[in-house]
């Protein structure tokens, strides 16, 4: 995979991430940047802290369609060098927005 061949992966990851912040590009193009920083600390176990409490402007509820490949991405983005205080606001927020006891017939 391209991805795996990269030389400095973090300059690269902290320049697209920085990139990101400051766009005003539609937000699929946004969520196709968000994916490939994500893809990026989670192939090569980067320390990104600052990705953590950017994602969760995106997990909103009324954006239902793109609930999974956010949630994907978050999942791809952890590994076991991230400091466990850096995910739980991010788990939080998808227990209290996304997780019920409610089941309704489908």
């Amino acid at each position: 995979m391209p991805i795996d061949t990269l030389y400095d992966s973090l300059s690269y990851a902290e320049k697209l991430f920085a990139k990101l912040k400051k766009s005003n590009d539609k937000y699929d193009v946004k969520l196709l940047m968000l994916r490939l920083v994500s893809r990026l600390i989670g192939r090569h176990r980067l320390l990104l802290l600052q990705f953590y409490p950017y994602v969760l402007r995106y997990l909103t509820s009324h954006q239902k369609d793109k609930i999974g490949e956010l949630l994907a991405m978050i999942i791809e983005s952890c590994h076991d060098l991230v400091p466990p205080e850096e995910i739980k606001p991010v788990i939080e927020k998808i227990i209290t927005d996304f997780v019920t006891e409610y089941c309704g017939n489908q």
